[in-house]
């Protein structure tokens, strides 16, 4: 999950003559929040949304197999004596059962249409930008088609929306700089196009799950076993479980590591947005069932007004990341990223706001580019 996108902010930041702050920055918590990024390919440095991380993604009968889309969830999701789940083991496993039930659909081309959002905030001492203080949420949406052998997707900024009129005047007296989502505050002509679309017929398309990157076929082949996952998605957090200082050292300043259980929690949830299987998808939540730390919040509304089911994991001692998921249909509606803490993140907002979300709002299978379910 922390991969491509910490990697090109961090970049950005040294581009612009930035030096990551002492407490995390929202750059360092964006990354990490973003691990569940579900489709990422290479294409002049960038990397596209398909569920993640600031800016990663990507992504025979009748002419157009529709998959699930994302709805408001609305069913009851019972445990196995016909009680309502009681903690989040109980309701992951109880997911897992109806993932397993869902329909298997294919097609030529995966689509999902995402969208991404951040809230930072700028011109404070060592953050991007100079001047008065500003926050302002920054969002994308990327539609992308991925083949075999082929993948297009067409990413649309939208524009910025400051949380207060004050933050709006901020940004204007610190100059009007422009901004657009994953990029640093800057002149206009450092901007990509909007919209910016991008196709490849030579570079591979790889899917990230934990640090590992797959093609499309290895995708295919993961397992549905619940043990043989669980193996493999060890083995896929392995790298970063190796850059962690060893024991009784001092990490480096902003750096914090995660736990054997983040790791596989959310290399888990990664595999949820996989072209895969419904048996892979039934087991890799029961691999999330089986991380102790996961806390059952109910009914949470995800940035599209859809209700679903929230699981919230902590991943630091001032943030958690919730998962938003679908009961009906088992989909994982969308991932935010709260800080109990936003002052140590650097974002001027309320404790309990997101200042991260990485939401579903549509997927399926189409037989050509440019279709949509």
């Amino acid at each position: 999950m922390l991969d491509e996108l910490e990697r090109n902010l961090r970049a950005t930041l040294h581009e612009h003559g930035e030096a990551a702050p002492e407490a995390p920055s929202v750059e360092v918590l964006t990354a990490a929040a973003r691990r569940n990024a579900r489709v990422r390919r290479r294409a002049r440095g960038l990397v596209v949304l398909a569920l993640a991380g600031v800016v990663a993604a990507t992504v025979a009968s009748p002419v157009l197999r529709s998959e699930r889309r994302p709805s408001a969830a609305t069913s009851t999701v019972p445990s196995r004596g016909g009680a309502r789940p009681v903690d989040a083991r109980q309701f992951l496993l109880a997911v897992a059962a109806r993932a397993e039930r869902q329909p298997a659909h294919g097609g030529a081309y995966r689509y999902e249409e995402e969208r991404s959002s951040t809230v930072s905030t700028f011109g404070t001492g060592g953050k991007m930008g100079r001047g008065p203080a500003y926050t302002v949420e920054l969002s994308q949406t990327t539609r992308s088609w991925v083949g075999a052998s082929r993948w297009r997707s067409v990413t649309t900024f939208e524009e910025p929306r400051f949380l207060t009129e004050r933050d709006r005047a901020n940004w204007r007296k610190a100059g009007a700089p422009a901004l657009r989502f994953g990029t640093a505050p800057g002149v206009k002509k450092e901007m990509p196009s909007n919209p910016s679309v991008e196709e490849d017929t030579v570079v591979a398309v790889r899917f990230v799950v934990g640090y590992q990157e797959l093609t499309l076929a290895q995708v295919r082949r993961l397992p549905a076993d619940t043990a043989r996952l669980t193996a493999w998605l060890r083995a896929a957090i392995q790298p970063a479980l190796d850059k962690r200082p060893p024991a009784g050292a001092k990490p480096e300043p902003g750096f914090q590591p995660l736990s054997v259980e983040e790791l596989l929690f959310a290399a888990a949830a990664d595999v949820l947005g996989l072209p895969v299987d419904p048996a892979v998808r039934a087991a890799a939540f029961r691999v999330m069932a089986g991380v102790h730390g996961a806390k059952l919040m109910g009914a949470v509304t995800d940035p599209m007004g859809r209700t679903g089911t929230g699981v919230a994991f902590r991943e630091s001692p001032d943030a958690d990341r919730v998962y938003i998921v679908d009961e009906a249909t088992a989909d994982l509606l969308a991932q935010q990223y709260v800080p109990s803490n936003p002052a140590r993140s650097g974002v001027r907002v309320p404790p309990g706001t997101p200042i991260l979300s990485i939401t579903l709002v549509e997927s399926g299978w189409v037989d050509r580019l440019g279709q949509q379910p």
